[in-house]
């Protein structure tokens, strides 16, 4: 085993939930892994719909960044496969999962993805809101047992890297995507637009 495996199984054991852990523990873990990614689209959407453009922009390039990710995912687990920690009978696992690759995560990569774009714009209160609930959710899938801890870590490089190529690729294409879009919102949206539930 290299030191890189035995630092990473190390830190795992660490982090993981103990065979008896705590029942209020378990569920908090559980309710982040399962149900806290959820939020993403729901304050993503709010976003859109009673923000002006600079904040629909920011919604855009979240949606990008995840897409980009998610396609980078999956070339990194077709090109190397690493098992999860349950596969390889280590620590305890206290949610079903199937045993394909461990390396990256997913769900921590779409945390992080949209998490990237608002640290890079420098927009206050949702960077918080999303790098704390991306940390959540990388804590969450350690602590049941299906991800180890350079799972997390590689999912936010992952998205930092996609981050990144968006932010540089938005100038030339990030005007004419929205004149699109908020042509396409205006025309779906019409009637909640004009009684001024929504933003125009």
């Amino acid at each position: 085993m290299n030191v890189v495996e035995q630092f990473n199984q190390s830190v795992f054991l660490i982090i993981n939930a103990n065979p008896n852990p705590e029942a209020w523990m378990l569920s908090l873990a559980r309710f982040l892994a399962h149900y806290a990614s959820y939020a993403i689209p729901i304050v993503l959407l709010c976003a859109w719909l009673y923000g002006e453009r600079p904040a629909r922009a920011r919604v855009v390039m979240a949606y990008l960044t995840v897409l980009l990710a998610m396609g980078m995912n999956l070339l990194i687990a077709y090109l190397w496969f690493h098992p999860r920690p349950f596969m390889m009978g280590l620590g305890t696992n206290f949610m079903k999962h199937g045993p394909d690759a461990s390396f990256p995560s997913d769900h921590m990569t779409t945390a992080s993805a949209v998490a990237w774009v608002y640290v890079l714009a420098g927009q206050r209160v949702l960077r918080v809101f999303f790098v704390l609930l991306a940390l959540a959710v990388g804590w969450a899938r350690i602590y049941l047992g299906v991800h180890f801890p350079l799972d997390i870590l590689g999912s936010m490089v992952v998205a930092l890297c996609a981050a990144c190529f968006v932010n540089a690729l938005w100038p030339k294409i990030g005007d004419g995507m929205m004149f699109r879009l908020e042509q396409l919102y205006r025309t779906l949206m019409a009637v909640p637009i004009r009684r001024g539930w929504v933003r125009d």
